[in-house]
């Protein structure tokens, strides 16, 4: 009996206790169960949020090598990898320079180098990393041309029998260290797979990426252990630094992603500009030659009216051969910011009627009209009004270009506020929606005029650094009842307190200045 009613004592008592302090006493509940809840949470989040970095880690590596694998070239690489002998040569330093400039702008990347499958093992061809130890190993760090890599992994093995992009689980080692490798097919242009193309994160590279993940960990857990007493503050902090690791990751898969794209979209713009290029002065070479070995072979023989028109053929070609080279020249001076612009304050009215009267006998042979707004006086602009001019003409040349006869061609002036609008609106076929913003660029035309009347696609693409370098900017729509308007700003400014009246310092461009190549 004294027995039981001391337990029942203790018991009453530990009730009054927490009665009386119940407030504290959920409040260590809360905070035990939270700090369990959140210590489970934590490693579970921890080894999910591991897997989803390397992952991306992986995936990321994946598209570097794919990227890097657009830099070598087929033929070259299958020409090396049949004779060791060939390490050293011109063509094997010319196939490394794309590769070695690659690892230059790519800091994070230890390695990258391309391999074959030959009898079922594996062989280096490229690699540009400079040969010495560096790291006091006692190893070679360049591997050379057809050296037998007897540490391929199972990833690079599966890459150049399948074909397939592939990345290593786990970083692997060999005798050069232990990497975290990605690994690209190298095609052909006939799709047919040659080898693969590599790339190595060191180990230490791998770890620092996920030691972000490591860091979130320990500060969870350290936070688990404080959240009876700051629970939301613990709980914030944790989401916060999760949060923070995770954007900061994206931002870098995506700066790796948008370098990737970059590059691809900058190869394929040169390709197309180059063989534009070579088509544009390689038709009228031809046609110089054509006739000049006619001039040569009938000169004996040939009357002087059939000789002339040899000559005069001639001479067309060279002009328009000469047209389109200042016209690149043009392009690439305004591209690069070096054009010279010799900049006065004018009437814009006065620069494009001038062009409107310079191109107006062209317009009647081709039975078009060119029709003229009223003269606004307060349309005045600090320019260049023979580059302006150049503009006014390229967009007023098309028009008369494109259109049918009996149409008329609209050319106006409309200020809107500090700008002035000149607009060139036709009745031609138009533009298709899809091309209004693509025609501006090099080589580019409509596909409904590309077939018609010619010309290099590089007049609106000239027009358009033209008006941007004056601070405007250019554009194209269709416009209800057929055609097209074509329409360029200008910044407006004050007019000229004296305005020279002597015409031989007039600026406007005049007739017979040769007409720019129609886009």
């Amino acid at each position: 009996m004294p027995l039981r009613r001391t337990f029942a004592s203790l018991i009453e008592r530990w009730r009054s206790i927490i009665a009386r302090n119940e407030a504290a006493t959920e409040a260590v509940a809360v905070g035990l169960v939270s700090s369990l809840a959140i210590g489970v949470c934590s490693g579970m989040l921890y080894v999910r949020s591991l897997e989803a970095v390397k992952d991306e880690l992986r995936e990321g590596l994946t598209g570097i090598a794919r990227s890097a694998s657009v830099l070598v070239d087929a033929e070259v690489h299958q020409a090396l990898d049949d004779d060791a002998a060939l390490e050293g040569s011109e063509a094997y330093n010319q196939a490394l320079q794309p590769l070695a400039a690659f690892l230059e702008v790519s800091p994070e990347i230890k390695f990258v180098y391309t391999c074959i499958l030959r009898d079922d093992a594996v062989y280096f061809v490229l690699d540009p990393t400079p040969p010495g130890d560096t790291d006091g190993d006692g190893i070679d760090e360049k591997s050379h041309l057809l050296d037998r890599y007897d540490d391929a992994s199972p990833a690079l093995m599966a890459a150049l029998r399948s074909g397939a992009a592939q990345a290593e689980e786990e970083p692997y080692q060999d005798q050069w260290g232990t990497f975290l490798s990605a690994y690209a097919p190298l095609r052909d242009a006939q799709g047919n797979l040659y080898g693969v193309l590599g790339v190595d994160y060191t180990a230490e590279t791998y770890q620092q990426h996920l030691a972000g993940m490591r860091i979130a960990l320990v500060f969870g857990l350290f936070v688990a252990a404080l959240i009876s007493v700051v629970l939301s503050l613990g709980i914030y902090q944790l989401r916060a630094a999760s949060l923070r690791a995770r954007r900061g990751l994206e931002e870098a898969m995506e700066e790796i992603r948008q370098a990737r794209d970059s590059a691809e979209s900058s190869a394929r713009a040169k390709s197309e500009f180059l063989a534009n290029t070579s088509h544009e002065l390689r038709t009228p070479m031809h046609g110089i030659l054509s006739y000049a070995r006619f001039g040569l072979r009938e000169y004996a023989e040939a009357e002087r009216d059939e000789l002339r028109e040899y000559f005069q053929n001639i001479m067309d070609c060279g002009s328009g051969l000469l047209r389109l080279l200042n016209d690149l020249l043009d392009l690439a001076k305004l591209e690069a910011g070096r054009m010279n612009f010799e900049r006065s304050t004018v009437s814009i009215f006065e620069v494009v009627n001038g062009i409107r009267l310079e191109l107006e006998p062209w317009a009647r042979e081709r039975r078009v009209s060119l029709e003229m707004g009223p003269e606004d006086e307060a349309c005045f602009a600090h320019v260049d009004p023979s580059r302006v001019g150049q503009v006014t003409r390229n967009l007023l040349s098309n028009a008369i270009k494109f259109s049918p006869e009996g149409a008329a061609i609209e050319l106006s002036l409309e200020p809107l506020g500090d700008l002035v609008v000149v607009s060139v609106r036709d009745y031609g076929p138009g533009v298709p929606e899809e091309e209004l913003r693509l025609v501006f660029d090099k080589f580019t035309q409509s596909s409904k005029t590309k077939s018609g009347a010619g010309g290099t696609g590089l007049g609106l693409a000239i027009a358009r650094e033209i008006v941007q370098a004056h601070g405007g900017r250019i554009w194209c729509e269709n416009v209800d009842g057929g055609g097209a308007a074509f329409r360029f700003s200008l910044p407006l400014t004050a007019a000229p307190a004296e305005v020279d009246e002597d015409p031989t310092s007039d600026d406007r461009p005049r007739a017979g200045d040769q007409l720019d190549d129609a886009a």
